[in-house]
């Protein structure tokens, strides 16, 4: 919002303070009421991989942003996970891990831009993670190599501690539904007999078959019954 852009340039020491309130400023305003878990390792964040989540029911979509969205504001809602996009170029490592470093260093910030870079380093554990979420519209790679791309937020992660986590709450809900094993079972029927309109046909051509068999066999019965076996 320009409220956000505004307050961030009036109140920023320098360039890369800027980007930091410009940010924490518009996702601070949705999880201040959330209270932070204090964690001090990053194995205390637990969240499936994106790709673990997309097998058990978790929809994953690029949120809908305008040209001042911050890319901290993930949310969760009925069975969606939406993420901002991201740009993913040769300077992005190292601009998160200044924007990590000017966090700790800052003794009125808080752990906005940690928690954004673990959780998702939780969601990035491989290239097929990586894959999915550029199939998405949230990745977007300009390095190329997605081997390269799929460690980056776990390096960063391993260079700093994590006090509190900002999207505790967040991954517990996640956590919660795919858990449930109704959705997982939904998702492998998904997944194994309507993933394309051929499949699609084949289980209704199938279906429809099956119907009619019953039926042939369940009239064959009934007149047996009724009338004595057939002459």
């Amino acid at each position: 919002m320009w409220w956000n852009v505004y307050v961030a340039v009036i109140l920023c020491l320098h360039l890369l303070d800027f980007v930091y309130r410009y940010h924490a400023l518009e996702r601070s305003a949705s999880i201040e009421h959330n209270v932070p878990t204090k964690i001090h390792a990053s194995r205390a964040v637990h969240l499936r991989s994106a790709t673990k989540l997309s097998a058990s029911g978790v929809t994953i979509e690029s949120a809908q942003v305008s040209s001042s969205h911050s890319v901290l504001k993930l949310s969760f809602s009925k069975g969606v996970l939406r993420i901002p996009p991201l740009l993913i170029s040769d300077y992005t490592e190292t601009l998160f891990i200044n924007l990590l470093a000017h966090e700790h260093l800052s003794p009125n910030y808080r752990d906005y831009f940690t928690s954004y870079v673990f959780l998702m380093a939780q969601l990035i554990e491989s290239e097929g993670d990586l894959q999915l979420l550029e199939k998405k519209g949230i990745i977007h790679n300009e390095l190329g190599s997605r081997g390269d791309v799929s460690k980056l937020f776990s390096n960063i992660a391993k260079q700093f501690v994590l006090t509190d986590f900002f999207y505790s709450e967040l991954c517990n809900e996640i956590e919660a539904y795919a858990d449930s094993t109704w959705r997982r079972h939904i998702q492998v029927l998904k997944e194994r007999y309507f993933s394309n309109p051929w499949a699609t046909l084949s289980v209704f051509a199938a279906t429809i078959l099956l119907l009619l068999t019953f039926m042939q066999t369940f009239y064959t019965a009934l007149s047996y019954y009724q009338g004595g076996p057939p002459k």
